[in-house]
């Protein structure tokens, strides 16, 4: 019997981004074990570093990371002090003005340096008095836990309230347990966040879980190889969004069995040559659920997808354009009508990465169906999954 190859992810980064802005207040010391290495976090981190020093430098620059870079006018705003906060191009075109009104509105100081809306932001950083922050949030959920992982900085007890119908709404959910894990006086009742502070020393360890959102393109390749694959000391989450991909692929043929040491991938049935599913919560499974389609020759329809316009790339012209040899992407109505027109991939081909870290992992599974793909910027998964070529260059196809 053939050995079923092992593979390592990376520890979660959308759980490192928020403790590591939780670890920033005075009263909490927290531990972080298993720190995600992404670039993302590492940057991050530097960041967060920078602005700490005695002397800080007042240019905060978050090259092309949208959380940092949402978390950070949050953070700048309740850290005394004069800060510019930019970005590469790309996160220059990122939409910030729901939280940046928010802000002003509660009594901030955020002033726009060239074009309404985005970066480069004037940040005036004082400490607060506020008890109540409104925001719309339908753009982007960070925007809440952004305010969210700042409250403690706020010298009242506050609350958030926000449309509960909002896309990514389980990433407000992230932040808030892990919120509540160290021990915060934090609850969410009815589109409210109540938070009322405490005047305990906070001290705990915390071991961030491995990364669901990583996980997903393995399980694309399990479903378009038909190969089984072991995924070291990847566990169940009740807190990870994206750990719902073990009962969603489950639906479309993909079996997981989880063991002492991580969980066992295998492909159990043919995939269903139709799909529909909502991605309102799961909006970072759509390249790969377009790539497995395309790949599976099945049809589909993705729906309350329209966020992904804001990534890293514009996601959804992204895969249209990379995709359009082997399918036809229509976009209408919030809706991605994914109609599969290739039996026959060829040997080779060439797709643009967009400098996404999700499109290019997501892309690159279709190996299977066409031997030598090529990318003009393979290094950009970094930013989430530093090895990621490492263990694809492992596997058999």
């Amino acid at each position: 019997m053939v050995p079923v190859p092992k593979i390592d992810i990376p520890s979660s980064k959308s759980i490192t981004n928020r403790l590591l802005i939780l670890q920033q207040y005075k009263n909490y010391h927290i531990k972080i074990n298993n720190m995600s290495a992404s670039a993302d976090s590492i940057l991050l981190q530097n960041c967060l570093q920078q602005i700490s020093q005695s002397v800080p430098s007042p240019f905060v620059f978050v090259d092309n990371c949208g959380t940092a870079f949402r978390f950070l006018c949050a953070y700048l705003s309740f850290t005394t002090g004069e800060w510019i906060l930019d970005g590469s191009p790309r996160l220059r075109q990122r939409p910030i003005a729901p939280l940046v009104e928010t802000i002003n509105n509660a009594g901030g100081e955020i002033h726009y340096m060239e074009k309404i809306g985005f970066a480069p932001l004037k940040i005036i950083g004082k400490q607060w008095h506020t008890k109540s922050f409104t925001i719309d949030a339908a753009m982007s959920s960070q925007f809440v836990s952004a305010l969210m992982l700042c409250l403690p900085f706020n010298a009242e007890n506050a609350r958030i309230v926000f449309d509960k119908h909002i896309p990514s709404f389980q990433y407000i959910n992230l932040s808030l347990k892990l919120m509540s894990q160290i021990g915060l006086n934090i609850q969410y009742k009815e589109g409210t966040i109540y938070y009322h502070h405490s005047n305990e020393l906070l001290q705990t360890h915390i071991t961030v879980e491995a990364d669901w959102s990583s996980a997903a393109f393995w399980y694309l390749y399990v479903g378009l190889t038909g190969k089984p694959l072991f995924i070291n000391k990847l566990t169940k989450s009740n807190i990870q969004p994206d750990a719902q991909m073990v009962e969603f692929m489950e639906n479309l043929g993909v079996a997981t069995t989880f063991k002492k040491q991580g969980a066992l991938i295998e492909k159990t049935k043919p995939m269903p040559k139709y799909i529909e599913t909502d991605c309102i919560n799961n909006p970072d499974w759509v390249p790969v659920l377009t790539t497995l389609c395309v790949g599976e020759q099945t049809q589909a329809r993705l729906f309350n997808i329209k966020n992904l316009q804001f990534k890293e790339s514009n996601r959804i012209e992204a895969l249209q354009k990379e995709l359009a040899p082997f399918a036809t992407l229509t976009w209408s109505n919030d809706t991605l009508t994914i109609t599969p027109h290739t039996l026959t991939f060829p040997q080779q081909h060439f797709f643009h990465s967009y400098s996404d870290h999700r499109m290019v992992m997501a892309l690159a599974m279709l190996k299977h169906q066409i031997p030598q793909i090529e990318f003009d910027d393979k290094q950009c998964v970094k930013k989430s999954y530093p090895d990621f070529w490492k263990y694809y260059n492992q596997l058999t196809w």
